[in-house]
């Protein structure tokens, strides 16, 4: 086992350090968001600019396609265990692997990957501390390589305790234990601001605890 801590995140310098490691699986997971002419934002895959560009080893995983549910109404859907143990594995990640895993841009196509994998019982996952701009900040290697894994054995073992539905998250809010909390700014908390994501406001009842 690598001497990673068993915390969230991971240094730039512990990734340099392991990257040769061969149980590890370094990952791109992220997602270009593009203004559109009414203030609201459109989602396209990353993909592009992982090809020009990435961290030696990484893969690219596309949240848009590979890991969502294809039969949902709505985006972002997390997909069943047995489909996500299937795409997982076809990444050469397997219930033994660490996995490193960053955005290009903002920071919540990473951690939204590290919640999933979370949520699915795979435990040995952590976000790169300042992502990519902190890894070509620092003059760190980059390449256009695309690695190839052999596929892996990746067991799903969903954890419901971390996943919410819309049952859940109203019964919280009808007054059961809990708290709902939306981490958007306050001005997006408050329906006052130009950047919106469809609907101004948020959830009535939520609490809002900002993570920008």
């Amino acid at each position: 086992m690598m001497d990673w801590n068993g915390r969230a995140l991971v240094q730039t310098q512990w990734l340099a350090d392991h990257l040769g490691d061969p149980r590890l699986r370094v990952i791109d997971a992220s997602v270009i968001m593009t203004r559109q002419d009414d203030g609201t934002w459109a989602p396209s895959s990353g993909r592009n600019d992982y090809q020009s560009s990435h961290i030696p080893g990484a893969q690219f995983v596309d949240l848009l396609t590979e890991l969502q549910d294809r039969d949902a109404d709505l985006p972002f859907m997390l997909p069943g265990p047995e489909a996500f143990a299937t795409e997982i594995g076809a990444k050469g990640i397997g219930d033994e692997d660490m996995v490193v895993v960053y955005a290009t841009a903002v920071p919540w196509w990473a951690t939204r990957f590290w919640w999933m994998l979370k949520a699915n019982g795979h435990n040995k996952v952590a976000v790169l501390d300042g992502g990519m701009k902190k890894w070509r900040d620092e003059g760190r290697p980059i390449t256009e390589d695309i690695p190839e894994f052999a596929a892996a054995t990746f067991v799903a073992k969903q954890r419901p305790e971390m996943i919410a539905d819309k049952a859940k998250v109203q019964a919280i809010l009808d007054g059961g234990r809990g708290a709902v909390i939306n981490a958007l700014s306050p001005q997006l908390h408050s329906g006052m601001s130009d950047l919106g994501y469809g609907r101004p406001g948020r959830i009535a009842g939520s609490l809002n605890l900002s993570a920008l």
